[in-house]
């Protein structure tokens, strides 16, 4: 099978997610100088503009339910979301509205979306780095976390 691009801008186009019905992709956006653009929400395979709905947003992620869209402010270090109601072509977002400031995660690597939320928007994931002992050479793994949770 043949890959094919799905979003043409000329930009460079970071952690792309489809809307849960599959019908929307939100990215985040920066120029061929590394500028900063926000984060975009454009159809997919229908007819429709792109539409910026932060200057300010990284790793944008679909809550499950496709309710809202929560991001990661990079001005303000905070943890945000938006509103998304309407249905099918006729998407309408709210204006952002800030949750609450990231923890402070000190030597992670952030290849992929730092950020999950769950179905209802109740909880949001971020995963951190915790602080070791100098001549700590020892890794402690918590399992069974997820379903303790529930």
């Amino acid at each position: 099978m043949e890959g094919a691009q799905v979003v043409q801008t000329g930009e460079s186009i970071s952690t792309a997610r489809f809307s849960p019905d599959g019908r929307w992709i939100v990215y985040d956006a920066r120029t061929t100088q590394d500028e900063r653009l926000g984060i975009f929400v454009q159809p997919f395979q229908e007819p429709g503009f792109r539409r910026q709905i932060t200057s300010s947003g990284v790793f944008p992620v679909w809550r499950q339910d496709g309710k809202e869209i929560v991001y990661w402010d990079r001005r303000s270090n905070e943890i945000s979301t938006i509103s998304v109601s309407g249905a099918a072509g006729d998407l309408r977002f709210g204006s952002p509205s800030p949750l609450f400031v990231a923890p402070p995660s000190p030597g992670l690597i952030r290849p992929f979306t730092p950020i999950a939320v769950t179905r209802d928007g109740s909880r949001i994931m971020i995963p951190q780095a915790l602080p070791q002992a100098e001549d700590s050479n020892v890794i402690h793994i918590k399992s069974g976390w997820f379903e303790t949770q529930r």
